[in-house]
């Protein structure tokens, strides 16, 4: 389990590390994430979206290491065509 799960974020940090969704997508469908991490900053784009859906600050302060999707609550989480481009 990671140290920071949604319930704990959700409790501790209401409204901070979720946001709505304009164009809700198909949860059975496949739909595009892109995250860009810069510094301390994390954006969150949905899509094709040039406006990103959320922006948090990190959780740690890790600045080397490894990057992990964590996928809970039964979902099998799918992912395709997966990059990572450092800047």
């Amino acid at each position: 389990m990671p140290n920071f799960p949604w319930e704990k974020l959700r409790k501790d940090s209401p409204g901070q590390y979720e946001n709505k969704v304009n164009a809700v997508p198909d949860p059975n469908a496949w739909f595009h994430i892109k995250i860009q991490i810069k510094g301390k900053d994390i954006q969150v784009f949905l899509n094709d979206e040039k406006t990103f859906g959320l922006s948090v600050q990190k959780l740690s302060s890790h600045t080397t290491g490894a990057i992990a999707l964590w996928v809970g609550n039964n979902s099998s989480g799918s992912f395709a065509n997966l990059k990572i481009t450092p800047q």
